[in-house]
């Protein structure tokens, strides 16, 4: 059980102009032709750190889709767009296949990759992109260990204040972040 499906609060731990850089990188990388009617799913929303930048207009629908009900009350309070849409669910292989994952041009994971258990990672990766269509976007934004604040982050959680660590994390290694 992740500390996260109980947590209650807006956890953003980067600035506003980070989330706003990534969730426009990630929208630039789309390479249709006409920018109208675009689907986003995230994986793994949290509290709506991202989702409340994925404000393009060209956006038709988002889904945002995470385990933590209180998390997802705390992003629909401050992604409060019609176009966005929350749910509850645990992000497994069985949820994408279920889900229409093909009609979605943007599939986006921020920082939830590292809740995958590492057996399963490229497992999973295969899995999503055996699902999604031609043209659609795959994008992860991930805190690594190469960072030496994450690092830092990271030992200061599990060493110091292990009350606080989420133990169901399990952060990306030099050699995933290299090859994936």
């Amino acid at each position: 059980m992740t500390i996260y499906a109980a947590m209650k609060t807006d956890y953003l731990p980067y600035s506003d102009g980070d989330y706003r850089g990534i969730c426009d990188a990630v929208m630039a990388a789309l390479t249709r032709e006409g920018r109208a009617g675009i689907r986003v799913l995230e994986l793994g929303c949290g509290s709506g750190a991202f989702s409340r930048y994925f404000d393009d207009p060209a956006i038709s629908e988002y889904l945002g889709v995470d385990i933590s009900k209180a998390l997802l009350a705390v992003a629909r309070v401050k992604t409060p767009k019609n176009t966005h849409q929350f749910v509850a669910a645990d992000i497994s292989e069985r949820f994408l296949s279920e889900t229409d994952v093909a009609s979605y041009d943007v599939i986006f994971a921020g920082a939830f990759w590292h809740h995958i258990r590492p057996d399963h990672r490229t497992k999973m990766l295969k899995h999503i992109d055996g699902l999604m269509r031609s043209g659609s976007v795959f994008a992860m934004f991930e805190p690594n260990v190469l960072n030496r604040a994450i690092a830092f982050q990271y030992r200061y959680e599990t060493r110091l204040n292990k009350s606080a660590y989420d133990w169901s994390e399990f952060p990306l290694s030099p050699y995933e972040i290299a090859t994936h």
